[in-house]
């Protein structure tokens, strides 16, 4: 009950955090790859994740907001 109490009084702390540790976990790979195999600087390779995750999000959520004329 402690602990289920915990979590409810820590949830804005917490709901922040685990978003931004599964994207830490799934964009890992691709940020070695660009630091470590492309040489590019570590700002740089965050930069260029960081765009393409919203040019993702904005590319999937497009159609939502102007769907095609018929």
């Amino acid at each position: 009950m402690a602990i289920v109490y915990t979590l409810y009084l820590g949830k804005e702390i917490l709901l922040p955090i685990a978003p931004a540790l599964v994207l830490k976990l799934l964009l890992q790979p691709a940020m070695r790859f660009l630091h470590e195999r492309l040489r590019l600087p570590g700002a740089l390779a965050a930069l260029l994740l960081i765009i393409a995750v919203f040019g993702a999000i904005t590319a999937s959520a497009f159609p939502f907001f102007f769907p095609p004329s018929a």
